[in-house]
């Protein structure tokens, strides 16, 4: 699955976007949406997306990446055999980014004893393959098995990250891994990221074992449209990628701009901390007076209010699929990461793009009286995916489906590393006494 964020073309920040385009796959437009009231702006122009050649670069106010001259986007490769890294993760004492799992010809999984954070998310991802394995083994098998000799090697980024770095356009490993997010695009057409997005442990944790059209039905009774709080709302702590943007100042990192749009407009946006933490932590008593804080706001609640916020912390937005089960309109702020399923979902349709930039249009917009049947109809289009797509076997389904892309990539990059005899040399050293049948 190749997942399309953009086109690579260089935008500005008040940029229209032409109905029915991807606001980061949008030409230049002229017009001045200035001299227009709220409700015009969208009628003449849809909305006002802030989107650079990487959605969120442009929120920290940092150049996008360049290539090297030749055409091809700079790949670090740190480490750049599979092998070697999948031999590496199964040591005990391993502390490392990725955790190693086998499937075995008879559809058994062997995994590492699973401790900690990392552990128990990778724990989820077993659960769901699991239930695809139930029906999808033999197809995986007739078409893998014997290239990767009896034995399909999984390695899953347990953590945030995904071994990619946007802002320097280089990965840290040059072989496919799994992991919960993908960059939102693959700029200027190279395929220099090899991370391929799964379900993720919250998708499972959500919906694994909910009837979700019993939860929609349950959240029209409980918060009306009619009810609703006319404001856009967003909490949630001072998390940002440092792994990508290094030690930026409190008050430019995304979340922080957003809740400074919150002070300057509380009549359109209820923008708050809940925590000052990570990198900020030791400085939050400073930090406090100069922000908005509140105490931590229950999902549901917030369905109490006609539009929700959605921003990037530490890598993805885990909450997404989420909210878009919601009744809520969804105002997305242009991402870098995204989920596997991000490509599904449409602007304008299923969500209202925005940035930074553009928040207050956008949320004035959304909230305007005479758009609410439009809104109405992105909850309802948003709720229609949402039943479609989080159940817990379809999602066992697309964990399959993206394995299944994951091992054909394997196969390929095999063919240029020699890893097939990698491979069988490994097996027959018999290195996996460690593991547990999971």
């Amino acid at each position: 699955m190749k997942v399309k964020g953009g086109s690579g073309i260089n935008i500005t920040a008040d940029e229209p976007l032409i109905p029915g385009q991807h606001p980061m796959r949008h030409t230049h437009m002229n017009s001045n949406p200035a001299v227009l009231s709220n409700s015009a702006k969208y009628v003449v122009l849809v909305a006002l997306v802030a989107a650079g050649i990487v959605g969120r670069l442009n929120n920290y106010k940092i150049s996008p990446p360049t290539t090297n001259g030749i055409g091809r986007l700079r790949t670090s490769l740190h480490e750049s055999n599979f092998v070697a890294k999948f031999e590496e993760a199964l040591d005990p004492e391993y502390k490392g980014p990725f955790v190693p799992l086998i499937i075995n010809n008879d559809g058994k999984m062997l995994c590492p004893k699973m401790e900690g954070g990392t552990s128990r998310r990778a724990q989820h991802f077993v659960r769901m393959l699991h239930v695809g394995l139930q029906t999808e083994h033999q197809r995986l098998w007739f078409t893998y098995g014997h290239v990767m000799n009896g034995h399909l090697p999984i390695l899953l980024m347990g953590g945030d990250g995904n071994g990619c770095n946007l802002i320097k356009c280089e990965e840290g490993f040059d072989f496919p891994r799994l992991s919960w997010s993908m960059p939102s695009q693959q700029p200027n057409g190279s395929e220099w990221c090899h991370a391929i997005g799964i379900p993720s442990y919250e998708l499972w944790k959500s919906f694994g074992k909910v009837n979700i059209s019993n939860v929609i039905e349950t959240h029209e009774h409980i918060y009306p449209w009619n009810r609703k709080i006319p404001k856009a709302v967003w909490r949630g702590s001072t998390t940002y990628d440092n792994e990508q943007y290094g030690n930026v100042s409190f008050h430019d990192i995304p979340r922080a701009r957003l809740v400074q749009e919150s002070k300057d407009r509380p009549d359109l946006i209820d923008a708050a901390f809940t925590k000052i933490h990570q990198r900020f932590e030791n400085k939050a008593e400073e930090l406090m007076p100069t922000t908005i804080m509140a105490r931590r706001m229950p999902f549901d609640d917030q369905m109490k209010y006609k539009a929700i916020i959605d921003i990037d912390g530490n890598n993805w937005s885990a909450r997404y699929a989420k909210l878009l089960c919601s009744n809520s309109v969804v105002i997305k702020i242009v991402p870098d990461f995204v989920e596997y399923f991000y490509d599904e979902l449409h602007p304008h349709v299923h969500y209202i793009p925005a940035s930074l930039a553009n928040i207050t249009d956008v949320a004035s917009y959304v909230l305007d009286e005479s758009n609410s049947s439009k809104m109405k109809a992105v909850v309802q289009a948003a709720n229609e995916w949402c039943e479609r797509k989080m159940k817990g076997h379809r999602i066992a389904v697309d964990a399959i489906n993206q394995l299944d892309e994951y091992l054909h990539a394997l196969a390929d990059y095999g063919y240029k590393d020699n890893f097939h005899v990698k491979w069988k040399k490994l097996l027959g050293s018999e290195p996996f006494d460690d593991l547990v049948q999971c």
